[in-house]
Formats: C-alpha cells, structure tokens, sequence
C-alpha cells in the first residue's frame, strides 16, 4: 500500500468507525397489524381477501383487496397494451422493456414474501396494500375517482372499515 492509500475499513480521525444499524420500530405510527394481514393474505394465497374502505389524509378508496402480484401482472400488461395499440413496433418495444424490468420482477410469485424473510427476519414488513375496482373520493370533492387497480401505502391509512363504501 503505498503512502497516499488508506484501508477503506480502517477508521481515521475524518472517518471514525460507523456503528452497526439497528432495526427500531415505531409502534404508534406502524400501519394497522389487521390491515397488514389482509395484504399478507392476499399475497400468498394469491386470492381475494375482500373489500375495504380506507380513510387516509387525501380522502377514501374502497375496492377488493388482492395480491401484489396481480396488481403487478395488470401493471405490465396493460403497458404492453398501449404499444400493441400504437402500431409502432419501436414503441412495442420500448414498452416490453418497460414492462419487463419495471412490472414484471414484482409480479412474480414469492418475490415479495422471500424479501420479507430474508431482510426483516420476522418482522411484518407488509407496506402496502392493493385494490381491484378502486372507487377514490379526494378530500373537498364530490366526484369519484375509479381506477382497476389501485396500489396504497399502509402507513398513510389512518382509519378503515371492512366492506365497501357507497361513493
């Protein structure tokens, strides 16, 4: 080694030694257990667990819950979808790419299950979940919003209700 390298291991004054990290949970703001347990459900068994309505800051969704996967198998599909439609074989293209590198890993079957054991050993890691036939009402408006599928972050739901909502 000569004069001007260093061990990168090696702690010196401006770099002192980093301790190792530790997992902390905050409980009171960790999304609902019952709520994660739906989402984990969903996503091994890979059926419908049922409907929700969620109430988070934004306004409320309702809709069936599913799996990550078929959220995932829609999401690639329906990219390939649009380029088939355009005719423009570079755009069909494009889109399988998309599709594939973006869509397609998450919607493999145990991807999201053996993440969950191998990085959070034990931990419920579940942080999302998915809905089909989502129905959306933003907070201060009267029209509904529908989307097929609908991905939502479980720390954002502060209430919730199990069967659908009317809107």
């Amino acid at each position: 080694m000569t004069s001007d390298q260093t061990d990168a291991a090696e702690p010196t004054p401006d770099r002192p030694e980093m301790p190792d990290f530790t997992t902390t949970v905050d409980w009171h703001a960790a999304p609902d257990t019952c709520l994660q347990l739906m989402a984990d459900y969903a996503r091994d068994k890979g059926a419908l667990s049922g409907m929700v309505t969620l109430y988070m800051p934004w306004g409320i969704a309702t809709g069936l819950v599913i799996s990550g996967k078929e959220f995932f198998e829609n999401a690639a599909q329906r990219a390939r979808d649009f380029a088939a439609t355009s005719g423009d074989e570079m755009q069909a293209k494009v889109a399988e790419l998309y599709a594939s590198a973006m869509f397609d890993p998450f919607a493999a079957a145990d991807v999201n299950k053996s993440m969950d054991d191998e990085l959070h050993q034990g931990h419920r890691t579940t942080t999302k979940i998915h809905l089909k036939n989502a129905r959306c009402l933003m907070a201060g408006t009267q029209q509904t919003i529908t989307h097929d599928y609908l991905r939502i972050q479980l720390g954002q739901v502060t209430a919730w209700a199990p069967g659908s909502l009317d809107i």
